[in-house]
């Protein structure tokens, strides 16, 4: 609990083709969980298509669900962490 993980939450943006979209706000979010992200929200993806946010577990030991979304993406990209 409340330490940094040591690999960062990695969301990947591709089109219908699985090319890679640069230039999309992808919002990471614990639910309010408690944790700490280490860049604002949104994060633009890169030109391969990448969002990358740090993340510092909250205090308290738990189960942290975090999702990754973005603006016209059906499906969310999901991360469990374990806070002990």
């Amino acid at each position: 609990a409340h330490t940094t993980l040591r690999k960062a939450l990695t969301a990947v943006v591709t089109d219908q083709y699985g090319d890679p979209v640069g230039g999309v706000a992808v919002t990471f979010s614990d639910g309010g969980a408690g944790g700490n992200f280490s860049t604002a929200n949104p994060v633009i993806t890169d030109s391969k298509g990448i969002a990358t946010q740090y993340y510092t577990l909250p205090s308290a030991d738990g189960t942290v669900n975090i999702t990754a979304t973005a603006s016209g993406i059906a499906t969310p990209a999901s991360f469990t962490e374990f806070a002990l």
